[in-house]
């Protein structure tokens, strides 16, 4: 069978190199050559395409050929190196033959195919440990932040009834959110959320979510819209990419002048995700208390749980300052996790490349 899977995969490559030969005048890439689909590509792994014409705009994405043309399908991979002889990039968590895509100015070019390993059967499963997160310190820059403590109580069920300025009652399919300083709702359909309202007290702004998920149960798109009064302000949309139980990637876009790109690795050894809370609540907003969505995964409303960590964050952001000018700013995170004898994550460090430290969690747990 492993003969048969080869020489398919050999037969499927040639294929591709002929389609490459024929279309090679309407590709901006001279001399291409992908690597060999002899040797399936592991996710994770450092991969280079070699040929002529590449550059900085230069996006290399995958498409699962059985996957129709639909942008949010696609998975991009991490460029670290781009030169005049080819391109280098992180391969992304995908599985299988892939079609190999270029973007780049507005344009989309199939460059051929790429073999990676086969998809792990099924997902592996997280055994929660049994002790309750009982508080978080939240320190920035080393330093508090109000609220630089958050202290959790539950209900009998499990379920979260209080953190600091929040409490939470649970009705038939809905929870209602009430805060000192905000309040709202999450609509529940099959125990996850679909839609969240918030609203800030003393004040005519509020915002709500629409959640819908993809056919493995993970969050897929949060589109919110934000109103003064009943005059809407601003629309934006989040999109998450989940691979085999681990975002990969996460989007947000508003408009042409604000929108952002995540990618996020996770190395060879994953730390699982197998507290109570769905830690992703804080890796994710960075704020339990500033993002919607981030408590909607504290709370565990978000379906199937984030299984695992991520050890590094490569973002890209555009934004427009006061002076109406569009800037965008690229950067990388490291998380760094301190577990107990007994499996438990009490403290996560995340740094910035210049080494400084942006913020520490320091997590409590039942004794």
């Amino acid at each position: 069978m492993k003969k048969l899977i080869i020489i398919f995969s050999m037969l499927s490559f040639m294929a591709a190199c002929s389609d490459d030969d024929d279309n090679n005048d309407k590709l901006p890439i001279k001399g291409l050559e992908l690597p060999s689909s002899t040797t399936p590509v592991k996710p994770g792994a450092t991969v280079t395409i070699k040929g002529e014409g590449f550059t900085k705009a230069s996006e290399i994405w995958f498409r699962t050929p059985t996957t129709k043309a639909v942008t949010e399908s696609d998975i991009k991979a991490t460029v670290n190196d781009v030169s005049i002889t080819g391109i280098s990039f992180i391969a992304p968590m995908v599985f299988g033959d892939q079609n190999v895509l270029l973007k780049e100015n507005g344009k989309e070019y199939e460059l051929g195919k790429m073999t990676f390993e086969a998809q792990p059967e099924g997902e592996d499963e997280i055994t929660i440990l049994t002790k309750k997160v009982t508080k978080i310190i939240v320190l920035v820059n080393g330093e508090s932040r109000y609220p630089d403590t958050v202290s959790f109580s539950y209900n009998k069920d499990g379920k979260i009834i209080a953190q600091e300025n929040e409490s939470y009652t649970y009705e038939n399919n809905r929870i209602v959110r009430t805060g000192k300083y905000s309040k709202g709702s999450y609509d529940l359909k099959d125990g996850k959320a679909t839609i969240i309202k918030s609203e800030e007290i003393g004040s005519k702004e509020h915002e709500e979510y629409a959640l819908s998920y993809n056919t493995a149960d993970y969050l897929e798109t949060a589109k919110s819209k934000w109103y003064k009064g009943e005059i809407m302000r601003s629309e934006e949309t989040e999109v998450f990419t989940f691979t085999n139980g681990y975002i990969t990637g996460y989007t947000y876009k508003e408009d042409d002048s604000y929108h952002g790109e995540y990618i996020y690795e996770y190395g060879d050894f994953k730390r699982i995700n197998n507290t109570n809370i769905d830690l992703w609540g804080i890796l994710g907003g960075y704020s339990i208390f500033d993002s919607n969505i981030g408590e909607a995964f504290t709370l565990g409303v978000i379906s199937n749980r984030c299984k695992y960590l991520p050890v590094k964050l490569k973002a890209s952001e555009t934004r427009e300052d006061d002076d109406d000018k569009i800037s965008t700013d690229t950067y990388e995170e490291n998380f760094e996790y301190v577990v107990n004898t007994e499996g438990y994550v009490t403290k996560i460090t995340i740094t910035g490349n210049d080494k400084v430290v942006d913020w520490i969690f320091e997590i409590q747990y039942e004794k």
